[in-house]
C-alpha cells in the first residue's frame, strides 16, 4: 500500500490512505491491561462515532480478545476464558478456568487454546458441547508453553511462550496431529501471523533493542527468510502487504515492513502532550482503519485511528490498552439464522472456481464470502430464477472462508476450504 506520511504539528502523525468512498460502521473492542496492584478492563469503541463503552472489570494484563459468532472472548491475567454475549449487551455466558491461556483461535466449532506454564500446553474445545475438551497435546507432544496461534489452511502454526526456554513454532493439523513438531526460529517467537499466504514470526530481541522476523513457507515448513527491524516490538500488525511494528521502549517510531520487496519504512507517532507511548496497533482491513493506542502504563490509556478525514482525537479507555479486535457491523452477523432452502458448495475443497446451487430460485439473492476475520472477498447476487452461479476463487489465499447467501430476512452460511 502507498502511504504519504505527515506530521501534524502539537498532534498524531496522519496516514493518508486510499478509502474507500463508504467507510463502514464497526466496533473496536479493546483489552486494558491495567497496572499493577489494579484490575484491567474490556471496553468497546463505536466507529466512527467515537463513544467508548466499558464492558467488564477483569484481573490484570489479560492476553487476547475477539468477537467469533457474536460472541466475545477475551483472555484474562490469570490465563482464563471470558466468554459474553455480544447481542445481549454482554451477558456473561462463560468463564473457562484453568486454561493458563495466552492465545486462542477459532476453526469451524473449535475454540484452539495456546496456554503458558501448565501442560497441556495446546488444546481444542468444543464451542457447541459446552466447550468440552476435543483433545490436548501433553508435554510430551509438546514439550514447552505456547503464546499464539495463526491459522492458514488445515493447520495451526503455534509459537512458543517464554524466554529464552524455547524458540519454535508447532505445527499442528486441525485433528490434533502434530504435522511439524518445531520450526527452530530465533529466540521468543512472540507473535506468529498470516501475510500474502506465508507465516511470519516476530522474535522480539529485549537486549538489542530490535525484533528479529522470519517467513516460514506453510507447505515445507521451512524458514525461507530472516530480517530484522530496529525497534523492539511484543506484538505484530499486519495489512495485506505490509507488518506493522511499534517501539515498546517510547520512542513512537513506527515502521512498515513491506513482505514482498522485504523493505522498512520509518513514520513517528508524535506522542507531544500525551505523556505517554504508543502501545499497540491494529489494522482493519476492510474498513481501511488504522487504531493505535497510548498509555503511560501506569495511570491512564487512549485510543485513537485514522480515517479519510485525518487524526481521530484520541479516546480515554483505561491504562494500558494492549489488545484491540476491530468488527466491521456489516460484517458482524454472518453465522446461519433461520434458513434459506438448502445450498450446495462444490467443490469442497476449492481451488479455482466454486459453484453454488440453491434448490429455491424462485427470488433474488444475495451471495457474500467472507474470511474468518470478517473481511469481505466477493459480494455478487442470484437473479431470480438463477438456480446455480460459479465464481471465480483462485486468488484467495488458502485457508477457510464462509459463504453467506441471504434472501429478504432469511441468511444461510457454509463454510468452505480453499486449496
Amino acid at each position: 500500500m502507498n502511504r504519504i506520511f505527515t506530521t501534524l504539528l502539537g498532534a498524531l502523525l496522519l496516514i493518508n490512505l486510499s478509502f474507500a468512498q463508504d467507510t463502514p460502521n464497526g466496533s473496536l473492542y479493546v483489552l486494558n491491561e491495567g497496572a499493577f496492584g489494579g484490575l484491567g478492563t474490556i471496553g468497546k469503541i463505536e466507529y466512527p462515532a467515537g463513544t467508548y463503552q466499558h464492558i467488564d472489570s477483569i484481573e490484570a494484563f489479560g492476553n487476547q480478545i475477539l468477537v467469533h459468532n457474536n460472541m466475545l472472548y477475551a483472555v484474562d491475567g490469570l490465563g482464563d476464558i471470558l466468554v459474553y454475549d455480544a447481542q445481549n449487551n454482554y451477558a456473561p455466558v462463560d468463564t473457562l478456568t484453568g486454561l493458563s491461556a495466552r492465545g486462542i483461535a477459532f476453526f469451524g466449532s473449535q475454540l484452539l487454546v495456546a496456554s503458558a506454564n501448565v501442560a497441556p500446553f495446546f488444546r481444542a474445545l468444543d464451542v457447541n458441547n459446552g466447550y468440552s475438551e476435543i483433545y490436548n497435546l501433553d508435554s510430551v507432544d509438546l514439550p514447552s508453553s505456547r503464546e499464539s496461534i495463526q491459522i492458514l489452511g488445515d493447520y495451526a502454526f503455534v509459537s512458543a511462550y517464554g524466554f529464552p526456554s524455547d524458540s519454535s513454532v508447532a505445527v499442528i493439523n486441525l485433528s490434533g496431529q502434530i504435522v511439524q513438531t518445531l520450526i527452530e526460529t530465533e529466540v521468543n517467537p512472540t507473535s506468529v501471523i498470516a501475510v500474502q499466504g506465508n507465516i511470519w514470526v516476530g522474535c522480539p530481541d529485549f537486549f538489542n533493542n530490535q525484533t528479529i522476523i522470519q517467513q516460514i513457507n506453510p507447505t515445507s515448513f521451512q524458514v525461507t527468510h530472516t530480517d530484522t527491524v530496529g525497534v523492539y516490538n511484543g506484538s505484530l500488525t499486519h495489512d495485506d502487504d505490509e507488518i506493522f511494528f511499534d517501539d515498546l521502549n517510547g520512542s513512537g517510531v513506527v515502521l512498515e515492513y513491506d513482505v514482498t520487496d522485504m523493505e522498512v519504512d520509518t513514520m513517528t507517532i508524535d506522542t507531544t502532550g500525551f505523556d505517554g507511548n504508543v502501545y499497540a496497533m491494529t489494522y482493519s482491513d476492510e474498513a481501511e482503519l488504522f487504531f493505535y493506542s497510548l498509555t503511560d502504563y501506569v495511570t491512564f490509556g487512549q485510543v485513537g485511528y485514522f480515517d479519510e478525514s485525518g487524526t481521530s482525537p484520541a479516546l480515554s479507555t483505561y491504562i494500558s490498552p494492549r489488545r484491540m479486535f476491530f468488527v466491521q457491523s456489516t460484517a458482524a452477523s454472518v453465522d446461519p439464522i433461520a434458513s434459506v432452502s438448502s445450498i450446495s458448495l462444490y467443490p469442497n475443497p476449492a481451488q479455482d472456481f466454486l459453484q453454488i446451487k440453491r434448490e429455491d430460485a424462485s427470488a433474488a439473492a444475495a451471495l457474500t464470502i467472507y474470511d474468518l476475520q470478517g473481511k469481505m472477498l466477493l459480494q455478487t447476487a442470484f437473479e431470480a430464477g438463477a438456480e446455480t452461479m460459479t465464481v471465480p476463487v483462485q486468488h484467495f489465499p488458502a485457508g477457510m472462508y464462509q459463504v453467506q447467501v441471504v434472501n429478504g430476512q432469511n441468511s444461510w452460511t457454509g463454510k468452505i476450504i480453499k486449496r
